[in-house]
């Protein structure tokens, strides 16, 4: 009975820990990069402070570094009427 107990709580536990945060990125087009950027921003800033003391894997670094390029990409081309 223990055993059942002690198993139900380490299974409540461990379904109740937070997911960890992903930099939602949609598809880049001047029409919205007036929102996008500061969006995308937002998403990395977020992203790296929920990390609480994590350390950033692989699939971490590509999605930050995919969201700045998304970003760079945006502020390159677009004309700055739409920025």
């Amino acid at each position: 009975m223990k055993t059942l107990i002690f198993i139900l709580a380490l299974s409540l536990v461990g379904c109740a820990t937070q997911p960890v945060p992903q930099v939602n990125i949609g598809p880049a087009n001047c029409a919205t990069a007036r929102t996008q950027i500061p969006y995308l921003e937002q998403q990395i800033t977020v992203f790296r402070t929920s990390r609480n003391g994590w350390v950033e894997t692989d699939e971490d670094r590509k999605n930050i570094a995919r969201a700045k390029n998304i970003i760079w990409s945006l502020r390159s081309t677009c004309p700055a009427s739409y920025l």
